[in-house]
């Protein structure tokens, strides 16, 4: 991305509203430092996602903690669950895959998100390429794609299932080691 400065060492941030003098004031901030926090704002998809709703006075919700997330265990479940799907999805067999409709998938492509491939008029998407757009963390995180929120939310109850599966395991065998020592 380029951004346009108006001038070399410093620009002028956006005015805030100062209610006791009634004035508009402005500040001065590096350059280097705008740089900075937007490359940081491209490059990490969960920075600030603590303040995720902060800014909303109608219903103010407490921070969200941001759980470590399993992408290997993803990429398996959904070539599982797509296992009997082809290779090359049609544009229409993917848009029914994903829930959602052919616009949005030309839009992803002319994006640079999904990969289109053209054979003889007819549009494909790769099932590799689907996969590899689903398990990126700004789209795990925030699904925009209408059939993709239920395929995640169900992966995020099975892996919380068996989350809880492995402490039971792990308690009833420290049970039967106590129960040993005796």
């Amino acid at each position: 991305m380029n951004y346009d400065f108006s001038c070399n060492s410093s620009i002028n941030c956006a005015p805030s509203w100062s209610p006791a003098r009634k004035a508009i004031r402005s500040y001065r901030i590096l350059r280097s430092d705008v740089e900075a926090f937007k490359f940081r704002m491209e490059q990490e998809p969960f920075f600030l996602a603590h303040l995720d709703a902060h800014f909303s006075s109608r219903n103010p919700k407490t921070p969200r903690h941001i759980a470590s997330f399993n992408y290997s265990a993803l990429r398996v479940f959904l070539t599982q669950r797509w296992m009997k799907e082809p290779d090359a999805l049609a544009i229409d067999q993917a848009a029914k895959l994903l829930g959602t409709s052919y616009c949005k998938l030309i839009w992803l492509n002319r994006d640079g998100d999904l990969q289109m491939v053209i054979v003889k008029g007819k549009k494909y998407f790769f099932k590799e390429n689907i996969i590899e757009y689903l398990i990126r963390p700004e789209v795990t995180f925030r699904p925009k794609i209408g059939n993709c929120k239920e395929v995640i939310s169900e992966f995020k109850k099975k892996q919380c299932s068996v989350r809880e599966n492995e402490i039971r395991r792990q308690k009833r065998a420290a049970k039967r080691a106590k129960g040993n020592e005796k």
